[in-house]
């Protein structure tokens, strides 16, 4: 996968996992005041899609975040995934 998506699952979920170098200020700073006040954090999305579905979403959002996906497309494939069966 992408560096986001390794971001992500290290710097959402463990306090000071990750530095402003490698997340860039604007993530970085949000990921700061959310483990200040939570210590630990697992965003219940991820864990409640199926596995097919999650794959979908990461890429997608890496997508929306380097220009190469229009959030709308986005929106369809996730909703795709999700009602796959």
């Amino acid at each position: 996968m992408t560096k986001y998506v390794v971001l992500r699952k290290t710097m959402v979920t463990v306090k000071d996992a990750t530095t402003e170098t490698a997340a860039g200020p604007v993530l970085y700073d949000i990921s700061n005041k959310l483990m200040k006040a939570a210590g630990h954090l697992d965003p219940f999305y991820d864990t409640a899609m199926p596995p097919a579905a999650t794959n979908i979403y990461y890429t997608s959002l890496q997508g929306v975040l380097d220009g190469s996906l229009p959030p709308a497309d986005a929106a369809k494939r996730i909703e795709d995934a999700l009602r796959a069966k």
